[in-house]
């Protein structure tokens, strides 16, 4: 290439242009631009992909962290979002027996940097909880295992609507409903009855 006197860039046959003034279209330009083009297409295939079976990717990623945790779940993802997810129903056993049941939950989340979401209320409608206590213990058959061991975390907003528990005693089973709101573990207030 050549600067010309009155500022023009003269560029040489042979150089990015053929004889006839046109861009190469052989050479490494060329399988460069076709190998970029490429793996763009196959990107945006595999992002697509990704989109359209979140919820199945979602509902394999709950049921895998579970069975790391010797745990049984059982997820139906109605909704997943860019904010809020809305499951049908979730049911977590542990050898066997039921531990945890719900009907409808709602949890809303926020992503103030792009992978780290904030999550934000938590709605579980008509849960069932099992636990059992043999009259110095109480056993949460499992659900003691689903929470992170990386210290405390975020307060939640949970809310809890009509509830029940079930214990299984020496003297049989005792149950009761429960209502629950409230930011856990600063602050919440619960009604058993």
């Amino acid at each position: 290439m050549k600067i010309a006197h009155n500022g023009h860039i003269i560029v040489e046959p042979g150089s990015i242009l053929n004889e006839d003034g046109h861009i190469k279209t052989r050479g490494p330009l060329r399988w460069v631009m076709r190998a970029l083009l490429l793996l763009t297409i196959v990107l945006v295939i595999l992002a697509a992909a990704a989109w359209i079976f979140r919820t199945t990717l979602a509902e394999t990623y709950v049921e895998n962290y579970c069975e790391q945790r010797e745990l049984a779940c059982q997820i139906d993802i109605a909704e997943l979002g860019l904010s809020e997810t809305k499951v049908s129903s979730l049911s977590i056993r542990s050898d066997g027996r039921e531990a945890l049941r719900t009907g409808s939950v709602s949890v809303e989340y926020s992503w103030p940097s792009i992978l780290s979401p904030k999550l934000g209320p938590v709605v579980i409608n008509a849960p069932v909880l099992h636990a059992g206590f043999d009259g110095n213990q109480l056993d949460l058959r499992g659900l003691d295992r689903l929470s992170s061991q990386e210290g405390d975390g975020d307060p939640i907003d949970l809310t809890v609507n009509n509830g029940q528990v079930v214990f299984d005693t020496p003297a049989g089973e005792l149950s009761g409903t429960i209502e629950m709101s409230g930011r856990l573990p600063e602050k919440g207030v619960a009604n058993i009855s």
